[in-house]
């Protein structure tokens, strides 16, 4: 079996988060499984008791990622700001001038499969330990950063987000720093959002 400490990390930045994202050369394996993936290991708990740890690569490696999970509103509004951004900048296969990951696109991606697999209540949380409780247990799933979890709060809460309402008004969404997004760093402008992806969906 593959422990932790034979694990080959690498960071990738997340412009927009902050999240430092693990890469992995090998999955682990369940000792005396036959070879069967560590996916299959469905808690944390489960896990500790057979001797690993529960860092954020192991948590990424043994989550499971339903297509429908308890909170669709969110992941549908996660999506859509995933959606906006590729329609304002592009991505790494169709961007030629830039050809760099759309990493704000990918970790909306990312957040919206993390929700769709919760196995804990937002609601609950947020009437026990209040919206800085919910947002320091979000920032424990895998590719949750501080931001995407005061984001999915504040979807729950609300039904939006200030990105989300930024990109529907048309207006540049405002970064984790605190400051509008006028332009990516291909010089493209984040504003016109609606328009942009209603013209990705005449030209594909």
């Amino acid at each position: 079996s593959v422990r932790e400490s034979n694990l080959v990390a690498a960071g990738e930045y997340d412009s927009d988060d902050g999240w430092n994202v693990t890469c992995v050369a090998k999955r682990p394996r369940l000792p005396g499984s036959g070879g069967g993936s560590l996916a299959t290991t469905s808690t944390p708990a489960a896990a500790v008791q057979r001797g690993y740890s529960t860092s954020q690569v192991f948590l990424a490696l043994t989550r499971r990622f339903p297509l429908v999970g308890r909170y669709p509103e969110i992941v549908d509004a996660l999506r859509e700001l995933e959606r906006y951004e590729i329609a304002c900048q592009g991505d790494d296969h169709a961007d030629r001038e830039f050809q760099r990951c759309n990493s704000e696109a990918l970790e909306y991606a990312r957040a919206a499969a993390v929700v769709c697999g919760l196995e804990w209540s937002l609601g609950e949380e947020i009437g026990r330990s209040g919206r800085a409780g919910a947002v320091a247990l979000l920032e424990k799933e895998p590719y949750i950063g501080k931001f995407r979890a005061g984001q999915i709060v504040d979807l729950f809460q609300t039904g939006t987000c200030a990105a989300l309402t930024a990109f529907r008004n048309g207006d540049a969404p405002i970064s984790s720093k605190g400051v509008r997004r006028f332009e990516n760093e291909a010089r493209r402008s984040m504003r016109h959002a609606p328009e942009k992806r209603a013209l990705n969906r005449v030209v594909g």
